[in-house]
């Protein structure tokens, strides 16, 4: 394992290449993000080139009307933030049904598969549990597709805390705890150019929020006084084709640049929460 950000850096980021990772070490990474030893890890070459092509090849034959648009570009299925009432509910319900049945007659399914192995692989003494909706009674999405389209502005700066307002959070099992909130993705194609991730020296504290969604100037704290981006120290993180982030994103401010050149960036990922007693963990979206 390696430091990725230095030693003089604000957040403790790691390398590590899945190659050397093996099922009986006893890795404990994410126990290790809860406990602040990391604040996130990349973890290199978790799916092969062959695997990769095989994948952006079915993925690039998804029908354009499954997809949804976003600021950044389009997304499939909806995601958890589009629920706030009923109607709601059955239309996230309905597309998580569709990227299922979609993903089931070709590749893709594999993707999950490899996801599930390679969480069960990093944690443990943390156990991997599906994530029911206590209401419907169906598991949500283990995680999106998002697909960030060139100079269409990247993803605002945002943490995971910040969306604790979101109706969707309310429909949680009581033993499912809000924080720590971890942010996970697979990188399946990345862009010619740009499409880092940049992690701004900013934690999440209770009573901070924006004034509009896609502000990328300033933070507003508890008594809406201005914590201005361009003040923060920051530093960037390139995942490339192949690789899987996972990071304390719920408590750390960051944002996807803007996507330059002709490539779309193509992600799959989501969220990890945590029970009560933090012995198990699920992946969400």
């Amino acid at each position: 394992m390696e430091t990725i950000t230095g030693k003089d850096i604000f957040f403790n980021f790691k390398e590590v290449n899945n190659h050397n990772l093996k099922n009986d070490a006893g890795y404990d990474f994410l126990r290790q993000i809860v406990q602040n030893e990391s604040s996130g890890v990349v973890f290199r070459n978790v799916l092969k080139k062959e695997m990769l092509d095989e994948y952006t090849k079915d993925l690039n034959a998804i029908p354009e009307h499954l997809f949804n648009d976003v600021i950044f570009g389009s997304i499939f299925p909806l995601p958890f933030a589009t629920i706030t009432d009923q109607e709601s509910v059955n239309q996230y319900f309905d597309s998580q049904r569709k990227f299922q049945d979609y993903i089931e007659s070709n590749s893709l399914k594999e993707v999950n598969a490899a996801l599930i192995s390679f969480f069960q692989k990093i944690s443990s003494s943390i156990k991997l549990e599906t994530l029911e909706d206590p209401l419907e009674k169906k598991a949500y999405s283990l995680a999106t597709l998002r697909r960030f389209f060139p100079l269409k502005g990247g993803l605002h700066i945002h943490c995971g805390h910040g969306h604790h307002d979101v109706p969707f959070y309310k429909r949680l099992s009581a033993d499912v705890v809000l924080t720590p909130q971890f942010s996970f993705f697979l990188v399946l194609q990345n862009s010619e150019e740009g499409g880092e991730l940049t992690i701004y020296d900013l934690l999440w504290e209770k009573g901070q929020h924006k004034d509009y969604h896609d502000n990328n100037d300033y933070i507003l704290d508890k008594n809406d006084s201005q914590i201005k981006v361009s003040d923060l120290r920051s530093f960037q993180i390139r995942p490339r084709a192949g690789d899987v982030l996972v990071f304390a994103g719920g408590d750390i401010y960051h944002r996807v640049e803007q996507i330059k050149g002709t490539s779309d960036r193509i992600t799959y990922g989501g969220f990890i929460n945590f029970s009560k007693d933090f012995d198990k963990f699920y992946l969400w979206s």
